[in-house]
């Protein structure tokens, strides 16, 4: 075949993030510098989920002994396959002639799927793979991973903007006495936010032990449920935490107002994917004294993708109309909702959507064709909703 300039797979307007039932269309460009025999250039549309760990475990071998050997669990799900010729068919030779040619693809994605996600353990990944089939000789290939997020909307969660609240109570002993308890009231604005938006932590921890509470910290934090043919596991990752005050013996100390930003996470599972398995927690926690156990209150929350609607209403009808009968039409940093909790009054511009990738995650990786044959080393990183308030009038400072 002729040698080839470019080989690449274009997506429509640049485009690296997708729904589930949103169409993937774009182009494969082909360049040569002169004819080549062909038979036919393929493209195809692949999704899968797999989990894939190794655990030490101690096994029976044939002799009876027992050795500690490596076991490996896996699950591997096909979310869709779908493959088909832009350039000849299947088999029958064609001559590619020299210059730039331009296929166009179109492929609709099926109308549930789970968020993209990577990691050492599991991933949930999109690619667009492209093939020239070649009489005698290796087939070039090309492909292009892109992201999918599946939609969760906030405006359809009735719990959203319900405060999640804990309290924890702890006690300390040295010896054989036992001191007053430790105590932790523990309260958050609401209990589903999106990334770019900030948890407003409230919380009181009264001491009446005998020992000072070194420091007091909020993390938000992921758990991960693998769940492979056999077995599951749970890993926990932080994704941002912030810490407090200390608190002498017999002593309160109170967190009032506290700000923690959601950074660009994918959002809360909703069943889509078998094999893993994605939620948080805000966990508040009293770090004690080396030999002690820290007090620890978690409250899980709902990560979405759509922020709820009267966070940025759009008022400015309402403002224009107090602003002609010379009115005071500066807005409060915030209202008094049913319950009797704040929340951020409307505002006249709503956040601007964006997509970020997680810091640092990155991933190397080689996948294989259904040959088993590698299609070569990618580094790749999903990238997630975030909503950017800077240019919003919601009190998030």
């Amino acid at each position: 075949m002729g040698k080839r300039k470019e080989f690449q797979i274009k997506l429509s307007s640049n485009k690296t993030v997708y729904s589930p039932g949103e169409s993937v269309t774009g182009d494969l460009i082909v360049n040569q510098e002169s004819p080549g025999e062909t038979k036919g250039i393929k493209i195809k549309f692949h999704g899968e989920a797999e989990v894939d760990w190794v655990e030490k475990e101690q096994r029976q071998n044939d002799e009876g002994e027992f050795e500690m050997v490596d076991v490996h669990y896996r699950r591997k799900e096909v979310l869709f396959k779908k493959s088909f010729y832009v350039f000849g068919k299947k088999g029958e030779k064609e001559t590619l002639h020299e210059g730039e040619h331009a296929y166009p693809f179109s492929f609709q994605l099926p109308a549930k799927l789970p968020t993209s996600y990577e990691d050492h353990i599991a991933h949930i990944r999109y690619e667009i793979r492209a093939t020239i089939k070649k009489p005698h000789k290796k087939d070039p290939k090309t492909r292009k991973v892109f992201t999918v997020i599946e939609t969760l909307d906030l405006n359809t969660y009735s719990d959203a903007m319900k405060p999640a609240v804990g309290t924890e109570t702890k006690y300390l002993c040295c010896l054989c006495c036992k001191s007053g308890p430790i105590k932790v009231e523990f309260q958050s604005d609401r209990s589903a936010y999106v990334p770019g938006e900030f948890v407003t932590i409230n919380a009181t921890l009264k001491n009446k032990s005998n020992s000072k509470v070194k420091a007091t910290s909020v993390t938000l934090l992921q758990r991960l449920t693998y769940n492979a043919t056999e077995k599951s596991q749970i890993r926990w990752v932080t994704i941002c935490s912030m810490e407090g005050k200390e608190c002498p013996k017999k002593k309160t100390i109170s967190w009032t107002n506290e700000k923690l930003q959601i950074p660009p996470v994918p959002p809360t599972s909703r069943g889509s994917c078998e094999g893993l398995d994605i939620k948080y927690f805000l966990l508040f926690q009293g770090h004690l004294r080396l030999c002690a156990v820290d007090l620890r209150e978690d409250e899980e929350i709902t990560i979405g993708t759509v922020p709820r609607k009267e966070l940025y209403q759009n008022m400015a009808g309402q403002q224009s109309s107090q602003e002609e009968s010379g009115l005071d039409v500066s807005l409060p940093s915030a209202v008094v909702d049913e319950n009797g909790q704040s929340v951020p009054v409307p505002t006249t511009v709503p956040p601007e959507l964006m997509y970020k990738e997680i810091e640092g995650g990155a991933i190397n990786f080689a996948a294989v064709d259904d040959h088993g044959k590698k299609l070569g080393a990618t580094s790749y990183a999903p990238q997630y909703a975030y909503y950017d308030w800077s240019q919003s009038t919601v009190a998030y400072e």
